[in-house]
């Protein structure tokens, strides 16, 4: 790719507006340190922002660019060939034996908890696995490919959160979060978490997904430890006026349906997006609760580390608004190695072959994605 196509820092699209990064500083320190007040001190103009990735370990370094090279505009497609002079093949299957070992041990973790769970050492766990693939394509062609999947992603979902940052010259991760964890826009504060799922072709519409979800006495346990989660942190801070939720509704993605708790408030001056993410993280959507253990048993039952698979992605101004959104529904791309994640919430209850294919459903964002912006070998 030439110059002018060179991909951005960051790029991160929501509510059809696309915010493009072409450059910036990089930072790395753990989310505990990444106080905006300090950054901006640090670093200074007021006309800047802060915005990148953070991992599922709030303790782990993020990786967080500081930038005055920056716009929000219209998000318009950025990649700048046409699709069928992009050769990309996937050299192995979905379904190989690497992947199917994965998938075991995922149920084996299930079982194993459900174990756990039953003997009353915690309430929930969210537990997943990874989907390795790789491609076979020219190494000049890897920019071209970050650039199809990330606009095929929002394409698919053009109600996500669709994100891509490069973390190196081989590592890239992109993604179509369904989940805003904090968007604070002058003193309103919106959160909307999901938990409790079903694969979307479980339900013909939404009336038949209400009747399922709303009725299922597992998933409304799972969903209500994650709003409790929220509106206690959030009570930790001086000043907010929290509008209390009436209970969740059912939304849908492009591949599940979801129950959903849109909890709002307003926040007074002095607290940013950042600090509410800060304390929010990691919610009982993706750790469990209690938060402490389960995450302790997260690194102890899965056997790959998480890094930046369900952190949180985002941006942040010298004011504090901003909006941060969990990474999920995302491949980390590591040279020509695509790594596909998902995940389900493990309470009493969950049975270890529908947890699955739960996460099997919710890779279907990124795998079509993928194998709509790969299309077959020219002959």
């Amino acid at each position: 790719m030439n110059a002018k196509n060179k991909l951005p820092l960051f790029d991160f699209v929501s509510q059809g507006k696309h915010l493009s990064v072409p450059s910036g500083t990089c930072l790395s320190l753990p989310l505990a340190q990444c106080s905006l007040d300090d950054l901006f001190s640090t670093y200074g103009d007021q006309d800047a922002i802060i915005c990148g990735i953070i991992p599922f370990d709030p303790k782990s370094p993020s990786t967080l660019i500081h930038s005055t090279d920056y716009s929000f505009t219209p998000h318009q497609k950025t990649v700048s060939v046409p699709e069928p002079d992009l050769d990309f093949i996937l050299a192995t299957e979905d379904d190989n034996q690497i992947n199917r070992a994965s998938a075991l041990s995922f149920r084996q973790a299930v079982e194993e908890a459900l174990t756990e769970i039953s003997s009353g050492d915690y309430q929930k766990i969210v537990l997943s696995w990874k989907k390795t693939l790789d491609l076979a394509t020219a190494p000049e062609n890897i920019a071209a490919f970050d650039h199809l999947v990330f606009d095929r992603l929002y394409r698919n979902n053009p109600h996500a959160d669709v994100f891509r940052i490069p973390l190196s010259g081989h590592e890239t991760w992109i993604g179509a979060s369904p989940e805003v964890l904090v968007d604070l826009n002058s003193g309103s504060f919106t959160t909307h978490p999901l938990a409790g799922s079903i694969a979307a072709h479980q339900a013909k519409d939404l009336q038949e997904a209400q009747k399922i979800l709303l009725h299922s006495p597992k998933d409304l346990f799972e969903h209500s430890l994650v709003v409790e989660h929220i509106l206690k942190q959030l009570e930790l801070f001086d000043g907010i006026e929290i509008s209390r939720p009436s209970g969740p509704e059912v939304m849908s993605t492009d591949s599940m349906w979801h129950l959903g708790t849109p909890i709002r408030a307003q926040v007074p001056p002095g607290i940013s997006s950042l600090d509410l993410a800060a304390s929010l993280h990691p919610t009982p959507a993706v750790c469990g609760a209690p938060q402490a253990l389960a995450q302790h048993r997260i690194s102890q039952l899965e056997s790959y580390p998480r890094g930046y698979y369900s952190g949180i992605v985002g941006w942040a101004d010298s004011q504090g608004n901003g909006r941060w959104s969990l990474v999920l529904r995302c491949l980390q791309r590591v040279s020509s190695k695509v790594n596909v994640f998902a995940g389900a919430g493990i309470v009493s209850g969950s049975d270890p072959a529908k947890e699955l294919a739960e996460t099997q459903a919710k890779m279907q964002t990124v795998l079509a994605a993928l194998k709509d912006s790969v299309p077959a070998a020219k002959s």
